[in-house]
């Protein structure tokens, strides 16, 4: 049986970003969001499968294509075309999404997560309504640990 945790009830204020990959919304603070590249080429692969590397102006950093559950893809689908730029304690980590859009002083009303969603793994906190359509609320340090793990099961 799935290890479940209790997730308080809460509005959510703040500035977000939500970020969209295949049918999936995901939203986060804004506070560890620290750019959005747009994807002119391909990311190079890594020597780990399901990470690859973007080459930034100063940096080269990590980065992850996932899925709508969170694993990582082993190649990074054509529609995305823009690198969300996770972080967290000073490192760094570029997750390929459809689209992304900042969502600054919002509100929104959490919606409890189904039973079966309350994954002791899961970086998914709560659900929200986001322009008539659902997006998962996560916390980026949960989610960037789920995407940096080498552990992780990949697909």
């Amino acid at each position: 049986m799935p290890s479940q945790r209790a997730i308080p009830s809460k509005t959510l204020t703040g500035d977000y970003v939500l970020a969209r990959f295949d049918d999936t919304s995901i939203l986060l603070d804004q506070s560890c969001v620290s750019g959005v590249q747009v994807l002119d080429g391909p990311l190079a692969s890594s020597e780990h499968p399901g990470l690859f590397e973007y080459a930034g102006e100063d940096e080269t950093i990590p980065a992850v294509a996932p899925t709508r559950q969170f694993a990582l893809l082993p190649a990074v689908p054509e529609s995305r075309r823009f690198l969300l730029v996770l972080s967290i304690d000073g490192a760094s980590l570029g997750v390929a999404c459809d689209a992304v859009q900042v969502l600054p002083a919002c509100n929104f009303d959490n919606r409890p997560l189904p039973i079966i969603m309350r994954l002791q793994k899961s970086p998914v906190r709560y659900m929200v309504e986001v322009h008539e359509h659902l997006a998962f609320y996560c916390d980026a340090a949960h989610l960037f640990a789920v995407f940096t793990d080498m552990e992780y099961e990949h697909v």
